[in-house]
């Protein structure tokens, strides 16, 4: 996610947004310079969808993220779930909010969610299991 700085007395658009003569913004778009006559000063921030991605083999929570890494408020993710080994159950928010997901070796969950739904996931089992988990911010 390039940062471009305006060195024209021009006032061109970027995402949506003008840019002001002399003035740095950010986008999550690679532009070309000579279109938006923006010039690229730095590769940074980088743009990173990827909220989540860990592995669990106990018991325990997944906190969805409020903020990604541009401290961007996160409000479209999708969660993804594969199941390596074993037998889990996954209860969305809150350990009473039945029927929860059951997920049995092998087996892939995927799903979109296109506002705040889910705050955690609860995962369950009395075996030994391997869940791996990632949650990604949509656009």
């Amino acid at each position: 996610m390039p940062t471009y700085r305006n060195n024209t007395s021009l006032r061109p658009l970027l995402d949506g947004r003008v840019v002001e003569p002399k003035s740095v913004a950010y986008s999550t778009i690679y532009y070309d310079e000579d279109v938006v006559g923006l010039r690229v000063i730095d590769e940074k921030p980088y743009y990173n969808p990827i909220l989540i991605s860990t592995c669990i083999t106990k018991s325990g929570e997944i906190l969805i993220p409020k903020k990604d890494n541009l401290n961007r408020p996160v409000s479209k993710y999708s969660i993804h779930l594969y199941l390596e080994k074993g037998m889990a159950k996954v209860n969305y928010n809150a350990l009473d909010n039945e029927p929860g997901l059951i997920l049995y070796n092998s087996i892939r969950w995927n799903t979109r969610h296109f506002q705040r739904e889910v705050e955690r996931l609860i995962v369950n089992s009395d075996e030994d299991f391997i869940l791996f988990a990632t949650v990604e911010r949509l656009p």
